[in-house]
């Protein structure tokens, strides 16, 4: 993987905004009670060591960001523990991040396995003096000291308009959730159902499971469907990992055909990772839903390295294009706009997918 673009680290805008916000990011857990006359590494030594607590290794998006991870960390000079997996298991998550806290964490980035049963062990590294960044989504009924992550409703809107446009206004599409535990697919779903019954309701929408973000039951479901409904002619599909799954049920079916075809299946996913780009590449799919993984690991770093160093991490519009802003629990989420990935631009260079070592 190419290395990552440094950012700019002038975070504070105006003196008298940075006053305004003050009060406001102190409750949101954006404030550091560190002296700024600290240097970079003693900042390094408040961040580090960092643990890595992955929902699980299989998906190749979480498989992505533990890379970017690792080599983020080690071009920042910071020490990170071995990251661990919770393989869908929220009771082994809780148990993985109190070890590395009792390991020696000063910091963790976190993928919650599920947003509610996350909060007592999150609590229990915060009281600890551990900050806590999440990823891709943040504690429901808690706290964390930052959620990066990107906008799901818009990603459940982008994958609708995209099959809205290819299938037409009248249709049936499936659409396979991913974990329904979590606020991601939650939002996802309620995204792409509010689209279509707003702006397509000539489009019949088919829901089934995708069990815990779980390829094998995706399949199961899709061909079910496929096989009681084949006139379905797009498939909206929570993840990417889902597509290597999705793609012989389509061959199965006979429904693998070019795009050129008029009995095209359109196939949109979610994340953007290298093998979905292959596969688009491949025409095994139509198109994916970037989320900027580099981004959430790299600014999260930024962030950790901000409050260690007696930063400020102002709330608002980014000069990076994301906005921080405060969740219904109380803590910050610097949020990103996704972005719909086809054979239009599935060469461009700023894709994180296309910058392979």
């Amino acid at each position: 993987m190419r290395n990552t673009p440094q950012f700019p680290t002038s975070r504070t805008p105006h003196i008298a905004a940075a006053l305004l916000l003050a009060g406001a990011l102190t409750g949101c857990g954006l404030t550091s009670s560190a002296s700024t006359g600290k240097g970079a590494a003693q900042a390094g030594d408040a961040v580090g060591p960092i643990g890595y607590s992955a929902l699980f290794l299989q998906d190749p998006a979480q498989s992505a960001m533990v890379r970017i991870f690792q080599d983020e960390a080690k071009q920042r000079g910071l020490k990170a523990l071995s990251p661990t997996s919770a393989n869908g298991d929220a009771a082994k998550q809780d148990s993985d991040l109190r070890n590395l806290v009792n390991a020696g964490a000063k910091s963790l980035f976190v993928i919650p396995a599920d947003p509610k049963a996350v909060v007592p062990s999150i609590k229990y590294a915060m009281d600890r003096g551990v900050r806590v960044v999440t990823l891709m989504q943040g504690p429901s009924g808690g706290r964390t000291t930052i959620s990066m992550q990107v906008d799901n409703k818009q990603i459940g809107e982008q994958a609708c308009r995209f099959l809205a446009e290819k299938v037409g206004e009248r249709g049936t599409v499936l659409q396979l959730e991913g974990d329904m535990r979590s606020t991601t697919a939650q939002e996802r779903e309620a995204g792409f159902d509010a689209c279509m019954k707003r702006d397509h309701p000539g489009i019949t929408v088919i829901t089934k499971s995708g069990g815990q973000w779980d390829p094998v039951k995706a399949a199961q479901s899709a061909a079910g469907a496929m096989s009681t409904d084949p006139e379905i002619r797009g498939i909206f599909m929570h993840t990417d990992g889902y597509v290597p799954s999705i793609h012989p049920v389509l061959q199965r079916a006979g429904a693998a055909k070019g795009r050129a075809d008029a009995d095209h299946v359109w196939t949109v996913s979610v994340d953007g990772t290298p093998a979905a780009i292959d596969a688009i590449r491949a025409d095994r799919l139509d198109a994916s839903i970037s989320q900027p993984i580099t981004a959430f690991v790299s600014r999260g770093l930024e962030h950790l390295q901000a409050l260690a160093g007696g930063e400020e991490i102002p709330s608002g519009p980014t000069d990076y294009g994301s906005t921080v802003a405060p969740t219904g629990d109380g803590y910050p989420a610097d949020t990103y706009l996704p972005l719909l990935v086809d054979s239009r631009n599935v060469d461009d260079p700023a894709l994180w997918a296309n910058r392979r070592s």
